[in-house]
């Protein structure tokens, strides 16, 4: 090789290695340059609570310290979230968003992360139970709305302790909803058939319905108390016993006897004889009532309690629903309710009952409610009297009481007229 050649071949080995020591120095000051633009954008973007901006720039990051500095405070702002959530300084949206953007990423594998995550999703279902149990309760639907609060988790204290209060207020509306009086309507065809032929009558009732009506009387103490309601049962008997005259006059009538206004001169006279209450004396209906009340178990339907927005009567957990004045038990996975020997089949129906004066079970008598047995009302002004619970502020004869809601005994006669001579137009005294 020429001295020349020589000569330009280091000439040009002097010429590259400063551009090329030039170059390093540029690429190290670039590289160098970047890192500290980055790390300042990312700390800029973790002060101004820029999620999405850290998220961007944590990858361009090649320093181990400086990512573990990133995740720490994503950790921090992760706690944050999760606190104003809790306070409901931020939704769960909103919270959910940023959590997206960080588990991708920049706490992909955080264990504490993940925690916090998975305990924000149990209080969210949880206030979500919470908000469900308010809608079933402003639907009057309150067993549903307690199965709701007891879904609320004690981990959400605010919410829990609103839960609590929610079934406390469930069962205090479920006693609202029962108190009062309330009747129930029981065919007792079959029972009335069995004592009148014992008493000598062969009769074919199967084909007639016989209501009895049942009080039943619940105070917010969780007491029941169960009756016969006299005053329905004496009109109905007073019904069956006109048709029975009507059933006579149509009879005579059919043998060729056409008398006019026969039916009426036949109620007539068995009011006037006394035929009517002599029949309801030897029947004694009230006092086969009172044993079959008793040998029915029904005078054993004593006691309730609310509990879960349930009603349970002993064991029987029953679901209550009122619409307008009637009240509907029903029971999942029963038929019915037992009570001794007897059974009312679900779902019972009952309507309110307004109390009224002088309403009269057992041989006792209260001012404004049902009472029974040999207990009277405790008021001072009500005393408890015997035999067919007769109000003593009222004159009285015999065992018979006001005539429209007792059984009289004796019979109705004008003491001005004689029977043969009664004057339809004027009206029958006692």
């Amino acid at each position: 090789m020429s001295d020349l050649n020589k000569k330009e071949k280091k000439r040009g080995i002097r010429i590259a290695l400063p551009i090329i020591l030039l170059a390093a120095v540029a690429v190290a000051g670039g590289l160098y340059l970047w890192r500290n633009m980055s790390g300042k954008a990312i700390n800029e973007a973790i002060e101004n609570e820029d999620i999405e901006s850290v998220t961007e720039l944590y990858d361009r990051i090649s320093d181990e310290d400086k990512k573990e500095e990133v995740r720490v405070s994503m950790i921090e702002r992760a706690r944050e979230l999760r606190d104003a959530y809790i306070a409901e300084e931020a939704t769960y949206d909103e919270v959910m968003d940023e959590f997206a953007l960080l588990k991708d990423n920049v706490l992909d594998d955080s264990e504490e992360f993940e925690e916090i995550n998975e305990q924000i999703e149990r209080i969210d279902i949880s206030r979500r139970s919470y908000k469900k149990g308010q809608k079933e309760y402003d639907k009057a639907r309150y067993a549903e709305a307690v199965k709701c609060y007891k879904e609320v988790i004690s981990e959400d204290e605010k919410y829990y302790k609103l839960a609590a209060e929610g079934i406390d207020e469930c069962n205090e509306a479920v006693k609202d909803m029962v108190e009062g009086t309330w009747s129930y309507e029981y065919d007792a065809h079959v029972e009335v058939e069995q004592y009148v032929k014992q008493k000598g009558f062969d009769v074919d009732l199967s084909k007639m319905k016989i209501p009895i009506v049942f009080l039943f009387k619940l105070d917010r103490e969780g007491s029941i108390d169960v009756s016969v309601d006299y005053d329905a049962l004496n009109e109905y008997i007073d019904k069956v016993l006109d048709l029975a005259v009507d059933a006579m006059s149509k009879g005579i009538e059919k043998e060729g006897l056409n008398i006019p206004g026969l039916s009426g001169m036949l109620k007539q006279v068995t009011q006037a004889t006394g035929i009517k209450d002599k029949v309801k004396k030897e029947l004694n209906i009230q006092a086969e009532l009172d044993r079959l009340l008793k040998d029915s178990g029904l005078d054993k339907f004593d006691s309730f309690r609310v509990e879960d927005g349930h009603l349970y009567i002993g064991t029987a957990c029953i679901d209550v629903s009122l619409n307008d004045d009637e009240l509907t038990l029903t029971s999942e996975g029963s038929s019915a309710l037992g009570v001794g020997s007897y059974k009312m089949p679900y779902p019972i129906r009952m309507t309110r009952r307004e109390d009224k004066d002088e309403t009269v079970s057992g041989n006792t008598v209260s001012g404004n409610s049902t009472v029974s047995g040999n207990k009277a009302d405790d008021k001072p002004d009500k005393k408890p009297v015997s035999g067919n619970g007769i109000d003593t502020k009222k004159p009285v004869s015999g065992n018979s009481t006001d005539k429209k809601k007792e059984i009289n005994i004796r019979p109705a006669v004008k003491p001005e007229k004689k029977p043969n001579g009664m004057d339809n137009d004027e009206p029958m005294v006692p």
